[in-house]
């Protein structure tokens, strides 16, 4: 966990606030391991028109860090003024 909260600051834009990061344990798999589902919540902040391009961008670089197994966004909507909010799961 430490080592991808590591990769979380050296690759979150500055337009990215994070409110929430939780972790729980995944369902078990056939070999009896149990992963850990960290749960990310946050918003892409304004005045940037681009706040998707910014939130795919850092869902990419989730997804090719050999730390995550699993990477899903579960949920994205878009706030007043401009800002995007996101829950993003990744399993370790």
């Amino acid at each position: 966990i430490m080592s991808l909260l590591q990769y979380l600051t050296n690759i979150t834009s500055e337009k990215i606030v994070m409110y929430n990061i939780s972790s729980k344990a995944g369902a078990a798999q056939q070999n009896n391991i149990t992963p850990i589902v960290l749960t990310l919540q946050g918003e892409v902040m304004p005045p940037s028109g681009e706040t998707k391009i910014i939130l795919n961008n850092f869902i990419y670089l989730l997804k090719n860090s050999d730390r995550a197994n699993k990477v899903s966004l579960l949920q994205s909507l878009d706030m007043n003024e401009g800002s995007l909010s996101f829950i993003i799961e990744i399993e370790l």
